[in-house]
């Protein structure tokens, strides 16, 4: 009885919690523009498909069209194209990157924490999950920004 109630809390705890990342936009503009400048370029992306699926490598590139971010990715050698905006999470309103794109017909959509590495270049770690349909499990994803010497 004890597991099936801390079962309960656990899932009334995720369905909840999925409602925090209902994509409000950014209310600092000024911290937006920051950091639509700092996210964009090209990444290296290793990841692992929602529900199961199977792990993944490949390219992103973000490039900044206004307020919003154009996605390309390229994996396995199929490109594709999305948008990706800062929205704000939480109560505490943590600025997070959220891209919508498509994988043939099936619209995806990712959730990146926005972080940076020791040389201070951007880092993205986030869920990926189908924004209308149930994902029982979510898959993840790691973007590293590309070589910079240039």
């Amino acid at each position: 009885m004890m597991k099936r109630s801390m079962l309960y809390a656990v899932v009334l705890l995720l369905i909840v919690s999925s409602y925090a990342f209902a994509g409000v936009p950014l209310k600092d503009l000024d911290r937006e523009d920051s950091l639509l400048g700092f996210l964009t370029g090209s990444y290296e992306v290793i990841g692992k498909r929602p529900d199961g699926g199977g792990t993944y490598h490949g390219t992103i590139t973000l490039m900044r069209k206004g307020r919003v971010l154009v996605i390309t990715r390229t994996i396995k050698g199929r490109k594709t194209t999305g948008t990706a905006k800062i929205i704000a999470a939480t109560a505490d309103e943590i600025p997070v990157l959220q891209a919508d794109f498509a994988e043939g017909k099936q619209k995806m959509r990712a959730i990146y924490m926005i972080g940076s590495d020791l040389d201070n270049f951007a880092r993205l770690t986030g869920k990926v999950f189908f924004p209308e349909r149930e994902t029982k499990i979510p898959g993840l994803e790691a973007l590293f920004i590309q070589d910079v010497s240039d």
